[in-house]
């Protein structure tokens, strides 16, 4: 009985372990998510402000939104709207 105990307490220890390694991985990913949100914003800002005269308006508006608005469906897939990353890990 005493050993099954200590396994118990083993693979218990262990899971808590990868849970915080997850939460630390997914929560990194989030962060990188946004950063890249807000770096296509500033893009395509920089870009309407620089090039409106020079390219196509439709094409560099068309472009930005699609690469903004994938960018916000991968953030929203992977959950992080979902979860609390600023708690202690």
């Amino acid at each position: 009985m005493e050993i099954n105990n200590i396994q118990s307490e083993s693979i218990k220890r262990k899971l808590q372990k990868l849970q915080k390694l997850k939460k630390i991985k997914l929560s990194t990913l989030c962060k990188s998510l946004n950063a890249a949100i807000f770096f296509a914003i500033f893009l395509s800002s920089a870009i309407f402000v620089n090039l409106f005269e020079y390219i196509n308006y439709c094409q560099i508006a068309s472009c930005a939104t699609m690469f903004i608005v994938f960018i916000l469906m991968l953030h929203k897939m992977i959950g992080c709207s979902d979860h609390n990353f600023n708690d202690k890990v």
